[in-house]
């Protein structure tokens, strides 16, 4: 029987912010201040790939992040595991005692205990750059125009010194586009019966592979939203836009059509529309991946990520760009392979904008057992557009 993810299609379907008072703005900057601390908003905190950094190298915050929460993660060790405290009961206590605003959940991202060993592939959940926002709205300012044409020439007869400076040059009038994107939160729940060791890296209890496995639903929904959210067809739940949504279809080819010449006319698409190759990756799907290994066998190379990021998936390069494969990139599924079969991205100018990333938040308990959640808070942003034909997002689909 086909493997679906509809069942985790739920994780966006209930307000898991809930529980953080005050209107929206105020809300976002609560739960922001509770996930990353002190991080100053917009700030990158994860690039395993180096993609949107300025030198192209692999970027992690996520160790100094933890540092800057120990403190508070071995208080709920102290209070749940120690003194037997119900995981909701330890972070009220933490709430009333460590921190002035009440405000705290555990940051399941930044956890050394918890490694996502997904058994799908999602290498976009999982490489994407991801930056820290405080508002639940995400407005991206892009110029569209570099007024080439307003460049004058000869211009000794302005180069008087006795002129004033902005009399030497005509001004140019560029244009200027916002782009508007909306953070939703996203999560789901299980019940656990055992206590959950946050700080212990030797401790791998039921508790501990249980929000293991809450974090992997959450990857494996991301990776599903991040491609084809918003198209209603392929992924029909009510998420952020992703990438067949947001942008510019190159090609129609069926996925078991595409071959090596599709993907670089792929990339000459995309970089003719502005894209980078240094910070560009493509994701397709297990079938078309392995075409165009095959194909590319006679001079093929492998990468890897960098010996820090533990995450082992090796990859080829078409034209210095990266080739992934992905299982939200289901080929039996008709409706997604229409949508999109083969994506190229600019991670420079597309990312997840996180309010909060990942967190466990113990639920009211109702049973014998504990009830947490694990959910997050964000949103895809395209710098090149919010609709559709975003220039930095191109694709093949089949016809």
């Amino acid at each position: 029987m086909k493997e679906t993810n509809k069942s985790s299609k739920r994780l966006f379907k209930r307000d898991f912010t809930g529980h953080v008072s005050g209107g929206p703005r105020t809300r976002a900057k609560k739960i922001n201040k509770s996930c990353f601390g002190n991080l100053a908003p917009r700030t990158i905190y994860w690039d395993p790939l180096g993609k949107k950094s300025k030198d192209h190298l692999p970027f992690d915050l996520r160790k100094e992040m933890y540092q800057n929460q120990k403190k508070r993660l071995e208080e709920f060790d102290y209070f749940h595991v120690q003194r037997g405290f119900s995981p909701n009961d330890a972070i009220d206590m933490i709430r009333k005692q460590v921190i002035q605003t009440g405000e705290w959940t555990l940051p399941v991202h930044i956890l050394p205990t918890v490694r996502v060993v997904n058994p799908q592939r999602t290498p976009m959940a999982d490489y994407i750059p991801r930056i820290s926002i405080d508002k639940k709205d995400v407005d991206v300012t892009a110029r569209t125009t570099h007024n080439e044409d307003d460049v004058e020439w000869d211009l000794d007869d302005r180069l008087d010194p006795d002129d004033f400076a902005d009399a030497r040059y005509s001004y140019a009038s560029p244009t200027r586009e916002t782009y508007d994107f909306e953070a939703v939160d996203y999560g789901l729940a299980e019940a656990v019966t055992n206590a959950m060791n946050i700080t212990s890296r030797t401790v791998r209890d039921a508790s501990s592979e249980a929000y293991e496995s809450l974090a992997r639903s959450i990857r494996i929904a991301e990776e599903n939203a991040i491609i084809y959210g918003g198209d209603a067809a392929a992924y029909s739940d009510e998420c952020f836009n992703g990438f067949s949504t947001l942008g510019t279809e190159d090609a129609e080819v069926d996925f078991a059509d595409v071959e090596v010449s599709h993907i670089e006319e792929l990339i000459d698409s995309g970089l003719e529309a502005g894209m980078n190759e240094q910070s560009s990756v493509i994701v397709t799907n297990f079938t078309t991946y392995r075409n165009l290994r095959t194909e590319m066998r006679e001079y093929l190379r492998y990468d890897k990520p960098d010996a820090d990021i533990n995450f082992g998936i090796s990859t080829f390069d078409i034209e210095n760009i990266p080739v992934y494969r992905s299982h939200a990139m289901d080929t039996t599924d008709a409706d997604k392979m229409e949508a999109a079969n083969t994506v190229l991205v600019d991670f420079d100018s597309t990312y997840m904008a996180m309010v909060a990333d990942m967190n466990i938040d113990p639920l009211a308990k109702i049973g014998p057992a504990d009830d947490i959640a694990v959910w997050a808070y964000g949103t895809l942003v395209s710098e090149t557009g919010d609709t559709t034909d975003a220039d930095h997002i191109q694709y093949i689909s089949d016809t």
